[in-house]
């Protein structure tokens, strides 16, 4: 798990069960994606805001590959 502190001194990252136990406070957490199965192509596809679409006959690795492209996407939207 990846996460950046903006300028502003908000911490941003792909939302995981142990942010919890960090106390980083309240949390928003907003939807990047949305993984659902395509029967015509009998995969996984994780549809994603910026346009791409992920996909794997496995779920479990479509959530990784989804993970991997949210936070490259965040560092550079932050870095830019």
């Amino acid at each position: 798990m990846k996460l950046v502190i903006d300028t502003c001194g908000d911490v941003h990252g792909v939302y995981s069960d142990n942010l919890a136990n960090l106390g980083l406070g309240p949390l928003k957490v907003e939807r990047a994606s949305s993984v659902e199965f395509d029967d015509q192509t009998q995969c996984w596809q994780a549809k994603l805001r910026n346009g791409k679409v992920l996909s794997s006959p496995r779920r479990e690795q479509v959530v990784a590959q989804e993970i991997l492209v949210v936070e490259e996407d965040l560092i550079a939207k932050l870095a830019g």
